[in-house]
């Protein structure tokens, strides 16, 4: 997740263009075309991982759409763009459906005097999910995974395929460019995770995924959305929380004895500092006779967690004030997130030092969480607009 080998992310020229929609008037759009490419992204270690396995050779590679603004049907200029957002899916948002509501949204959105952004200048991409859409594994009827080793595996892509995603909109857009990523509930999540390592080398010349070198890169801001999201999966779920893994017994379902030994040695040492035991005795599981959503948090937190992210990249100094902007919303009465005091102030104090000088924002409402996942208008879009408005104006 952390390395960012060379040629990771292998780009692929978008296709099926043009499905257009019209929209007209409000929210300063002035009738304007919102245009649509289809197209397919990989990320390398993704595709030679999953093929490898005859159960997981649907999630190779996924598809990706990029819209825009325009008055006209030609092919857009990637060297005009000055803004790329590149929006998550929250759980369940299987589709592109709901995700294309939030980019006409930002597309038609009204831009300030100061930051007049014109057509064709802001581009949204909405990459497929692993396990979501047609990137199932053999068997998978819906977003419902029956086993751990598929809920860890599918966060683990996520947050490798938002790196390469940014670094390759890093790479392909005009100078100047300001990339924000973000996504509500469990897409805020990975967009945090990914946007903080991959800030460390953001403005890195010798370090890239991609062929295609950006002349400056100093020029070039990122940021991150996050809207009712988390950083930590012990302490944030509210105890009666839904967990997105439906199991048919209360006990942890594992796919493969290498996994179970893998989750299990990291919680051992974790409960035994110091120790460098690291296997189990003959005949013992580390989940027998426990809540199975209490290791589900446990392993989740220790394998995927930010504070373990953090801590692979050589540790939090690494990724002080990398980020140009972090844009976080809360809300008050959310029963799925823990609204709890101390929890909040962690997330607040950890995105502080993640961040520029006046680049972080923490709003608030009194709904709660489906009020702002489900309703772009609420949060998600005004969260992108403000996260734009931050990177252009430092």
């Amino acid at each position: 997740i952390i390395q960012s080998p060379k040629k990771s992310i292998i780009p692929q020229k978008f296709q099926q263009q043009r499905e257009t929609t019209t929209k007209g008037g409000g929210g300063g759009g002035g009738g304007k075309k919102i245009l649509c490419e289809t197209g397919i992204f990989r990320i390398k270690e993704v595709e030679e991982l999953c093929k490898k396995s005859r159960n997981l050779s649907a999630l190779q590679s996924g598809q990706i759409q990029k819209l825009w603004r325009s008055s006209s049907s030609r092919r857009m200029d990637d060297t005009k763009v000055k803004r790329v957002a590149i929006v998550l899916p929250f759980t369940g948002d299987t589709k592109f459906e709901f995700r294309r509501r939030v980019a006409k949204q930002i597309l038609m959105a009204k831009c300030n005097n100061t930051h007049n952004i014109k057509d064709e200048e802001t581009v949204v991409l909405i990459p497929e999910f692993a396990f979501y859409g047609n990137r199932k594994a053999v068997g998978q009827t819906n977003h419902i995974l029956s086993n751990v080793s598929e809920y860890i595996l599918m966060h683990l892509i996520g947050l490798r395929e938002a790196c390469g995603l940014i670094e390759w909109a890093r790479d392909t857009y005009g100078d100047g460019v300001s990339i924000a990523i973000g996504g509500s509930s469990m897409g805020g999540y990975i967009a945090t995770g990914a946007g903080i390592l991959a800030s460390r080398a953001f403005h890195r010349d010798d370090d890239t995924n991609t062929k295609k070198k950006s002349s400056n890169r100093a020029n070039k801001k990122l940021g991150v959305v996050s809207v009712c999201s988390w950083h930590n999966f012990e302490k944030s779920f509210a105890p009666n929380s839904y967990l997105y893994l439906r199991l048919d017994r209360e006990k942890v379902l594992i796919k493969d004895s290498y996994v179970e030994n893998m989750i299990s040695e990291i919680l051992i040492s974790s409960e035994s500092e110091g120790s460098t035991s690291s296997s189990l005795p003959i005949g013992r599981s580390i989940f027998q006779n426990l809540n199975w959503k209490a290791v589900l948090n446990r392993a989740m937190q220790l394998l995927v967690g930010i504070d373990c992210l953090m801590k692979a990249g050589g540790g939090a100094q690494n990724f002080e004030n990398k980020l140009d902007t972090m844009v976080n919303h809360f809300s008050k009465r959310d029963r799925l997130i823990t609204s709890d005091y101390d929890e909040i102030e962690a997330i607040k104090s950890r995105c502080t030092s993640f961040t520029k000088p006046r680049g972080v924002v923490f709003t608030y409402d009194p709904g709660d969480h489906l009020s702002n996942v489900l309703n772009p208008k609420a949060a998600i879009v005004p969260a992108f607009l403000e996260a734009f408005k931050r990177m252009e104006s430092s």
